[in-house]
């Protein structure tokens, strides 16, 4: 009964590790992040975040605009923080129950 135990209990640790070696279970390996595609935007982020760790997020529109728009609702401020955005904002406004951010395209629109 005992080396049964034992058995599955090393079947099971190598499931894990094989899985964190993947990257199912945070930072590193080839399922880190995935992809998400949006009407006008394309969002890669990570598959799983840490608490109080941080994380990258990009964001790519993918339709020609002279000044692209983001909106962020507030039900991510009350799970994340953001620290830096990268490039900064043209335009900041606050909307009901979220942050509108406007960039400039570089030459006019994005491509």
């Amino acid at each position: 009964m005992f080396w049964t135990v034992q058995r599955v209990s090393w079947f099971l640790f190598g499931v894990v590790c094989l899985v964190a070696l993947l990257g199912f279970t945070g930072s590193g390996g080839v399922f880190q992040k995935q992809t998400v595609y949006f009407a006008d935007a394309v969002v890669e982020l990570p598959r799983i975040t840490r608490w109080e760790a941080s994380d990258d997020l990009s964001i790519r529109f993918t339709t020609p605009q002279a000044a692209p728009e983001l909106t962020i609702a507030q039900p991510f401020f009350d799970l994340f923080s953001i620290e830096r955005i990268q490039p900064e904002p043209q335009e900041t406004a606050l909307a009901s129950s979220a942050q509108r951010l406007q960039f400039v395209a570089e030459g006019g629109a994005a491509s």
